[in-house]
This record gives structure tokens, C-alpha cells and sequence, in this order.
């Protein structure tokens, strides 16, 4: 999460791993690890109820049962906490898709797209043991991300997750492509297309309140470029998912226009 630099010293504002063995009553490794992972709930938990632009590290304190003076200690600002959280966010959503990979091209870019548009799952993952992922909480990482152009270390963070993403959809059409399921195509291309196509509709319904068009995009997605990448054996097992008359419906009213 944070990576030791050359020298093997932590980045300033990174919380300290360090510790002694448990024998002589002092922190374990462990004991970091589950203190970290229970500041982290607590950010969650904070930026649920305040929204990124009220939040404080008093806030947070309160939500971890820790003093201020204490989150300060690891972290000097909010922004350094909220870079660590959004690392953590990252890498937990790395761990769920590396988890959920079934070894089917199909399966994984599927998988993908459905948890782009709908967000990660009510249940389940870092955040179980809280409440579950509300319009506030999407908010305030909208908030955070509008803020990326003016902070550096979340531009950094934000940047380095969509390049992850993209760098994800890439290996999973290659791997299409190797396996005879996608047909040959830019996959830097189709991958810029799909995420900016889930994206945009995320931004979207946070920023209307109305998810109504999550369902047409998904449609969209699979009429307009899985329909394109899919080979027939593939596109017959996809084809399920995807009314040969919505295809028509929809080819019509666009002619129409």
C-alpha cells in the first residue's frame, strides 16, 4: 500500500508497520495490520456521515475510538489519511477482481463491467462488519476525485487506479484473444470505451440521483461492443443477456435520427 522507497524508509504520512515481538507485551505486525484495517472502517464510516468537504480528523477519531492527537501522530493531515484510504480502497478492489477471476475471458470482462456500473456489493468485502455503501459515501469519493486537479497525492492515487483498470481490461481482451473468444481487435481501444462508458454513467447517477440509465448503458455495452468482440461460440453463450429485439429496437429509433 505504501512501498518502501530504495532506502527502505516509509513515505512521510504512511502509518508505521514497525514492531517488536509479542513475547515482550510490544505491537505485532498483526496488531498494525488490524489497526490500520480499523482506521480504514472508520474513514468509511466518517465519510458516510459528513461527506468528503465536512470531514475532519476528528470525525474519523471519533468513528476508530482514537484520539485526534493519535491520527495525527501517523498522519500529519486529512489528506494524507484520505491518500492511505484510497489506496487501501484500491487495493481491496484488486483483491475482488484477482478473486473473482474464473480463467474465462467472458466471465472476468462481464464481472468487470458489472461491478464498474453497479458499484462494489452492498455486502461483503473490507467494509462488511459497516454500513453499507451509500449514496453519501459515493459522493464524497466523487467530492474527492473532483479534487485530484488541486491535490497532487490524490491525482496520484486516482491516476494510478485507472491505469490499473485500464491495464486490467487490456489483459483480460488479450487473454480473450489468445483464447479464440474475442475477435482481433485494438484492445486499448475497447478498454478505454468500456471504462469511460461505466464512468460516465456512475458520475451520472451520483451527480442526478437517477441510476435510470445504468440498464441502457449496460444494454449499449453489450449490443455495440461485446456484440462486435464476442465470437459466435462466445456471443452464443453471452447471448442470454442481450433480447436480439432490444438490438433492433434500438438500431431502429437510431436510423430514425
Amino acid at each position: 500500500m505504501f512501498p518502501p522507497d530504495e532506502s527502505g524508509d516509509r513515505p512521510a504520512g504512511s502509518p508505521s508497520t514497525d514492531s517488536s515481538p509479542a513475547d515482550d507485551g510490544s505491537p505485532t505486525p498483526d496488531d498494525a495490520t488490524d489497526s490500520h484495517e480499523a482506521l480504514m472502517r472508520a474513514t468509511y464510516r466518517a465519510l458516510c456521515e459528513h461527506g468528503y468537504a465536512d470531514l475532519t480528523m476528528a470525525d474519523i477519531a471519533a468513528e476508530a475510538d482514537r484520539s485526534t492527537s493519535l491520527l495525527h501522530y501517523h498522519y500529519d493531515t486529512k489528506e494524507g489519511l484520505l491518500v492511505a484510504f484510497l489506496d487501501y480502497l484500491f487495493d481491496e478492489f484488486g483483491d475482488a477482481m484477482e478473486g473473482s477471476e474464473s480463467g474465462d475471458p467472458v466471465e472476468r470482462l462481464t464481472t468487470l463491467i458489472d461491478r464498474l456500473l453497479s458499484g462494489p456489493p452492498a455486502d461483503g468485502g473490507p467494509f462488511a462488519d459497516a454500513p453499507p455503501a451509500s449514496d453519501g459515501f459515493h459522493t464524497a469519493m466523487l467530492e474527492l476525485r473532483a479534487q485530484a486537479p488541486y491535490v497532487p497525492a490524490y491525482r496520484e492515487a486516482i491516476t494510478g487506479h485507472d491505469d490499473y483498470l485500464h491495464a486490467l481490461t487490456v489483459e483480460i481482451l488479450e487473454d480473450g484473444m489468445d483464447a479464440g473468444v474475442f475477435h482481433e481487435r485494438n484492445p486499448d481501444v475497447v478498454a478505454a470505451t468500456l471504462l469511460a462508458a461505466a464512468r460516465g454513467d456512475r458520475v451520472r447517477s451520483l451527480v442526478l440521483g437517477d441510476d435510470s440509465t445504468t440498464d441502457a448503458v449496460r444494454q449499449g455495452i453489450e449490443q455495440f461492443v461485446l456484440a462486435d468482440l464476442l465470437v459466435d461460440d462466445a456471443a452464443d453463450r453471452f447471448g442470454d443477456e442481450t433480447d436480439p429485439a432490444d438490438t433492433e429496437d434500438t438500431t431502429t429509433t437510431g436510423s430514425d435520427e
